[in-house]
């Protein structure tokens, strides 16, 4: 069990700086990558909390989880902070935004998850029920601490339009080209 624990913890880890490196490339802001990665954090803390709560042990299907959780956790987050990042305005307004264009998107998602997880229940399985049993846990804390967390400590503590942008340098810029354009208007820019 010990094994299993370490790695799963290690690959967490790993998991968790590995995601906060992707919103920051994906954002190419460091203070919403900050909040977003805290964001993530909470996720995976609340998630890890119900399943201490569930009374479960931490054997290879729940290392397996473990391994997993980061991945499947960053979904809602990363839309969420690209979106506020295109979005004009103050922090306030630029959450609004994100909310009215994202918003839908990222329920839809976890309603569907949350849906495709309920036939895993019904399994003779345990792997695969408790699999679903995790995949609704974790979806659940991810939906919660992304509409509500992240957006509210974007709206209270996020940047204002061009604060905390990250410059590329122009090496960068010549040798990956369009992907590292700098941030060109979107549909959030609508006022």
């Amino acid at each position: 069990g010990r094994v299993f624990k370490n790695t799963a913890y290690e690959n967490m880890a790993f998991g968790l700086a590995l995601a906060a490196l992707v919103i920051l490339i994906s954002t190419r802001n460091w203070r919403v990558a900050l909040i977003a990665a805290v964001a993530l954090y909470t996720t995976i803390s609340l998630t890890f909390t119900l399943i201490v709560w569930a009374g479960w042990k931490i054997n290879v299907l729940e290392a397996i989880d473990i391994t997993v959780a980061v991945g499947m956790a960053v979904d809602f987050t990363l839309h969420l902070a690209h979106t506020f990042v295109h979005a004009r305005g103050d922090r306030r307004a630029r959450t609004t935004k994100t909310l009215a264009v994202m918003g839908v998107s990222v329920t839809s998602g976890a309603v569907t998850t949350f849906a495709a997880t309920l036939v895993l229940y019904l399994c003779n399985l345990n792997w695969f029920r408790k699999f679903g049993q995790f995949v609704t846990m974790l979806i659940s804390m991810s939906f919660v601490t992304a509409m509500l967390g992240l957006c509210a400590a974007l709206a209270l503590f996020g940047p204002d339009e061009g604060e905390g942008d990250l410059a590329v340098p122009a090496a960068l810029r010549a040798h990956f080209g369009a992907a590292l354009k700098p941030k060109a208007a979107s549909p959030v820019d609508v006022h």
